[in-house]
């Protein structure tokens, strides 16, 4: 799909889905998928990140003809002949959503598709079996908008038990959305290397063994995004493109009491919205 113009949409809007995959030899990949509309001009694009252990990342974008991922029944489905992938992510378990945000000037929608799927993976010609996750954000106002200073984010995946959470700080404090095995959970500690559940009378060590990015991801985008929306870079404030992003890979130990404990995996993100007034 190519950019285009859409004079029914004069405002702001972003749909972005997140698919990831870790493989059972260690190979991590990672797919944005996106359609943004600005003062009636809609610019699809699409990121991919490919990593295994010992090697170079490989990373790839496109901003035409990007396609977008479909849902039909538990399986997600999405592809890019043009990057050589192609992959199904396929769950057993029912999804997620919250709306992060509202106000009046518009929401944060999120949806949690797939919070542990069985992925197949096809990727420069070779398969790959693992397990994956897969969500989607809806917004209708700019995320520079929202009073964000910090956002935690991950979700960890093992045989039999997986967990999601979400945490923003804001300047009155943090707000934060947490699942265990499909529960809601309340009261949680969300830190880069452990998050702390009451309600499961546990903790989920985090090693970050991997990072998998680590850059001003919102500056590169929006670079590239100018292309196509004339302007797009002056609204946003430096602040916001400034923001630090870590993304890791970490073997994950969940510890369940003193007798009770298991392995899995994460991957997980902390970004940094103000890092100049952190570092004054």
């Amino acid at each position: 799909m190519k950019h285009t113009r859409d004079t029914r949409k004069k405002g702001f809007h972003l749909t972005k889905w997140f698919l990831d995959f870790a493989g059972e030899d260690g190979s991590v990949f990672i797919c944005y998928a996106a359609r943004l509309t600005w003062k009636g001009i809609t610019v699809p694009y699409t990121h991919i990140l490919w990593q295994r252990p010992g090697e170079p990342t490989t990373q790839k974008t496109r901003y035409t003809r990007a396609r977008m991922p479909v849902q039909d029944g538990r399986q997600l489905i999405w592809g890019d002949p043009r990057c050589q992938v192609a992959g199904i992510w396929e769950t057993s378990v029912d999804p997620l959503e919250a709306r992060l945000f509202e106000s009046g000037q518009g929401y944060l929608d999120w949806h949690c598709l797939h919070p542990c799927s069985r992925v197949t993976l096809e990727f420069e010609g070779s398969q790959y079996i693992g397990e994956g996750y897969a969500e989607v954000l809806h917004m209708t106002i700019p995320a520079w908008e929202m009073p964000m200073r910090e956002l935690r984010w991950g979700h960890f995946l093992s045989p039999g038990h997986w967990g999601v959470w979400i945490e923003i700080k804001e300047e009155t404090g943090p707000r934060q959305w947490v699942w265990w095995d499909g529960k809601p959970e309340a009261g949680c500690r969300i830190s880069d290397s452990e998050i702390y559940i009451p309600g499961a009378n546990g903790s989920l060590l985090l090693n970050r063994g991997r990072v998998l990015e680590a850059d001003k991801k919102i500056l590169q985008i929006v670079g590239k995004l100018v292309r196509y929306l004339p302007g797009f870079r002056k609204v946003i404030p430096e602040s916001f493109l400034m923001a630090d992003a870590h993304k890791w890979y970490s073997q994950a130990r969940m510890d369940l009491g003193p007798k009770e404990t298991f392995t899995g995996r994460a991957i997980h993100e902390f970004v940094n919205f103000n890092p100049a007034a952190d570092g004054a």
